[in-house]
């Protein structure tokens, strides 16, 4: 009698990014935003300008994660969650240097803008990770430790901003997030693995895609619900 031929092994999924590099990632985007909150007097000065048009800086890094989410969601599905993180940190890594040596407060904001863009690629991508691994229960932790470091930035950026001011000067602040956002793609690129798989199937990826997406999730009550909880806490 003949032997059976052996099963074909199965393929394991890929593993996730680990809790400390969830919590990370997701941290380093509204540590870029708050952060040089109490250095905007120092740029005042700096650009000879008042506070209320520095304030701008901050402005145009909110404007720039809320268009990048909306176009780096889809892009992430169709290229893999790697290739958009580590595109997405080399974007804010360079910009962040740009914002360093920035020859003018319109400059300085256009840098904010673009460097946003890349900070949002880190955050879109590494939720879309731990959607494409976990599952159920798991997933909700996952998602718990991005929202932690989330949180945990975003509280306590004005305080090391403060710590920071005196101790370093605007263009050493900016230089400190390039250095930050370095580290975490040398990190990225030699730690985490591939997630997605699976490519977008053609005709099934773009922006008329992703609107005819987005219409069918506005019209959910429990993810505007959901979404007007989260929009009133980040508002105040």
């Amino acid at each position: 009698m003949l032997d059976a031929p052996p099963a074909p092994p199965r393929s394991t999924p890929p593993a996730g990014p680990s809790r400390v590099m969830l919590a990370l990632a997701s941290a380093l985007s509204p540590f870029a935003m708050v952060v040089i909150g109490p250095l905007l007097p120092a740029m005042a000065r700096l650009y000879q300008t008042n506070a209320a048009e520095t304030q701008f800086v901050i402005s145009a890094y909110l404007f720039g994660l809320f268009v990048a989410q909306l176009i780096l969601g889809p892009v992430s599905d169709r290229f893999g969650r790697k290739p958009v993180m580590l595109g997405g940190l080399a974007v804010y890594v360079l910009t962040s240097v740009a914002c360093a040596y920035a020859p003018s407060l319109e400059l300085l904001i256009t840098a904010r803008f673009v460097q946003a863009c890349g900070a949002a690629a880190l955050a879109t991508a590494v939720r879309a990770s731990v959607h494409d691994v976990y599952h159920g229960d798991v997933a909700a932790r996952q998602m718990a430790v991005i929202a932690i470091g989330h949180s945990v930035a975003h509280t306590a950026s004005p305080m090391i901003g403060g710590l920071l001011d005196g101790v370093l000067d605007v263009r050493g602040l900016f230089l400190l997030l390039a250095g930050l956002g370095l580290a975490m793609a040398v990190w990225t690129g030699s730690a985490m693995h591939e997630t997605r798989r699976l490519v977008a199937p053609a005709g099934r990826f773009g922006i008329a895609h992703a609107l005819q997406t987005s219409v069918l999730v506005v019209r959910s009550p429990v993810f505007l619900a959901y979404s007007g909880i989260y929009g009133l806490v980040g508002a105040g």
